[in-house]
């Protein structure tokens, strides 16, 4: 049999989304989805519901769920892997990183201008 709790542990860990995140997203405390790590069976409902809370579809590690998840599997499919999530967070960080820095010389630029018009330079 399948010890269910780590794969289901596994799964969580790759995802990248903290476990205090997908116990809330589940309706449990962390302590419980740590718990749940060590169970060998776990109940359907709550792999299901993980695998919504983590946008993965458990069916492929656990072929029986195929025919109880009733719902397209596309949307719990992550299209980027974390390295690519990483990859674009750095990108998105340093173009805010350049806005930030354009913003504070164009803010030095208006306070020179309005003292220039103040002292009627």
């Amino acid at each position: 049999m399948k010890h269910k709790g780590e794969i289901v542990k596994k799964r969580v860990k790759e995802s990248g989304v903290a476990v205090t995140e997908v116990a809330k997203r589940v309706g449990v405390c962390s302590k419980t989805m740590y718990n749940k790590y060590h169970k060998i069976d776990l109940k359907i409902d709550f792999i299901i519901k993980v695998g919504k809370a983590i946008y993965h579809d458990f069916s492929e590690d656990f072929p029986e769920l195929k025919n109880l998840i009733n719902e397209d599997p596309a949307p719990y499919r992550s299209k980027l892997t974390l390295a690519q999530c990483r990859e674009q967070l750095d990108e998105t960080s340093t173009q805010l990183i350049e806005v930030l820095m354009e913003n504070r010389e164009l803010r030095k630029e208006i306070d020179r201008l309005k003292i220039d018009s103040d002292t009627g330079s």
